[in-house]
């Protein structure tokens, strides 16, 4: 018999183990959408999940931040999927997540390269890359690009984040292209001014 061909009322799980048997846990969320089955999926890979991410975003902060996202991909997942080999599907699934959270954070590096080559002071530290949560870099970014002017921040993000060209942004923006250099010029001198402040304060 199938994992599948078991799963007709939760109640029948009760005396089952999820480590055992976690496809008819899954299958019963799915067919059933008993959330109570997925609570106590997720709780018995909880530490499996775990390890895979602290193995490969090599920082406990980070991996438990994941193991808790998972839950919610989870959610989403197995709403529309009939997974025969759990333990498999879920370790595939928290290492592409691991593995997209490495490569977003290149990106997110290399956009911000750009600023050091015109504020070196800005971003000449590595501490800036230990920080996590709200005060991550990006996020911290994020926050001081709102502080600029409409036009300075709209020039930086579509320079820096959708990496369009002075005459794109220009076209876009309805701007001349003088009136975007210097959008670019004076915002990315006020957003290190700004970044730097609000590191020492997160530092204090």
């Amino acid at each position: 018999m199938s994992h599948f061909q078991c799963v007709t009322k939760s109640s029948h799980l009760l005396d089952k183990d999820p480590l055992q048997e976690p496809e008819v846990f899954a299958e019963d969320f799915r067919v059933n959408g008993d959330t109570k089955s997925l609570e106590r999926l997720f709780q018995a890979f909880r530490h499996l999940i775990f390890l895979i991410c602290f193995k490969i975003l090599k920082n406990r902060h980070d991996a438990e931040d994941v193991t808790n996202d998972m839950y919610i991909v989870l959610n989403d997942k197995l709403k529309e999927n009939q997974v025969e080999y759990f333990k498999a599907w879920l370790s595939q699934m928290t290492r592409n997540k691991c593995y997209n959270i490495i490569r977003d954070r290149g990106r997110e590096r290399d956009r911000f390269e750009k600023f050091k080559i015109e504020s070196p002071s800005f971003m000449e530290s590595g501490r800036l890359w230990g920080l996590r949560g709200d005060n991550d870099i990006s996020n911290v970014i994020k926050r001081c690009l709102k502080k600029l002017s409409s036009e300075q921040q709209q020039c930086l993000e579509g320079f820096f984040y959708d990496e369009r060209s002075y005459h794109e942004l220009a076209d876009h923006l309805g701007l001349s292209y003088k009136q975007v250099k210097s959008h670019l010029q004076n915002g990315r001198r006020k957003l290190a001014i700004l970044v730097k402040a609000e590191l020492q304060n997160i530092e204090q």
